[in-house]
């Protein structure tokens, strides 16, 4: 028998219809769930996307990751909103696909396109020049936004321990500890084009992430709550959503995850400070709480590893551009999720 298929705004008006509603206890928003989750494993078992991401697992991962009870009442709103559907499969099948298209793929493919930042200046500024580089990052200055992270880390990465190239021999050998090439990573590496995308993109982000990603646009995206210091091997993990930061009950402490890559370093414990005199935020709990979301979505889904697949094997599209910039159309287009 052939499946129906549901079109992309009809879901998409679901979506649209959970701003309206009111916010849930925990004991309403939990028996929401357990409905959601009996759905998805009566009507998406064995059900694939594109031939290789199962609908249950996306489905399923999206509840389990959300951020909180407002996300997790999000997912689970929508995928109720079934009932009543001639063909329930279906319209399950087009809301995994949607979250797919909207949700994951420009956030993955924001990560594809920033590199790493990295500086030789060497000197420590005093507080004017401090904020003259915090001035600096805000307006775009990737070189300050580099310079104001190797202030707040003392130079180091903190996973490694390792400091960069910029900081003095005598003083590495004086800590016993190594030498090694520093970039400095966006925690969310958006940059301005991708507040260009479909409202309904942010607008998922916002839902499912209980964090309004406009808050970055402008000024914040290159702020230092918005960034790490990273040993340059790690550093293009981190950005591609295939390391992650898990946070613990100890504040700006956190271990260290990896997903289908393979680092030393996975389960390493640590502890965000700021090393300078100066007063530099440190990467924001809440940003790094949706990098890891995201990050695990990706890998426990398959969606990443899918994503890479198609960009590599088409040559990126070829619209990956320098300023960092994605036609998400293109990409879409390309990936099969646009038709």
């Amino acid at each position: 028998m052939m499946e129906r298929r549901v079109s992309e705004e009809s879901v998409m008006s679901v979506l649209h219809a959970f701003k309206s509603q009111r916010p849930e206890d925990t004991v309403a928003i939990n028996h929401m769930v357990r409905k959601a989750e009996r759905a998805i494993d009566i009507y998406t078992k064995d059900k694939l996307l594109h031939k290789e991401i199962g609908v249950a697992t996306l489905l399923h991962s999206l509840i389990d990751l959300a951020i909180d009870d407002r996300g997790k009442h999000y997912v689970a709103y929508a995928i109720l909103a079934y009932d009543g559907e001639e063909d329930p499969a279906a319209f399950l099948i087009q809301l995994a696909e949607t979250w797919l298209t909207y949700l994951l793929c420009p956030v993955k493919a924001s990560g594809n396109t920033k590199k790493g930042i990295s500086s030789s200046t060497r000197h420590s500024p005093h507080t004017q020049e401090t904020a003259q580089l915090i001035e600096g990052a805000s307006r775009g200055d990737q070189k300050a936004f580099h310079t104001l992270l190797r202030l707040r880390q003392g130079d180091r990465c903190p996973i490694t321990g390792n400091y960069g190239i910029e900081a003095s021999m005598d003083f590495v050998r004086s800590q016993q500890a190594f030498h090694g090439a520093t970039i400095a990573c966006h925690i969310l590496p958006f940059s301005s084009n991708y507040f260009q995308q479909p409202s309904e993109s942010l607008d998922m982000i916002a839902a499912w992430g209980s964090f309004d990603v406009r808050k970055l646009a402008g000024l914040k995206t290159n702020g230092p709550s918005n960034g790490l210091l990273l040993r340059a091997d790690l550093g293009p993990m981190f950005s591609n959503f295939k390391l992650w930061f898990e946070k613990t009950n100890a504040p700006d402490t956190y271990t260290v995850k990896a997903g289908d890559v393979f680092t030393e370093y996975a389960g390493k414990v640590v502890t965000f400070v700021n090393a300078h005199s100066e007063g530099i935020d440190l990467p924001d709990p809440q940003i790094l709480e949706l990098h890891a979301a995201f990050s695990r979505v990706l890998y426990l889904t398959g969606a990443g590893e899918y994503f890479e697949a198609y960009w590599r094997d088409m040559d990126e599209l070829r619209v990956l551009a320098s300023d960092g910039s994605t036609r998400l159309d293109s990409l879409l287009y390309g990936l099969g999720l646009m038709r």
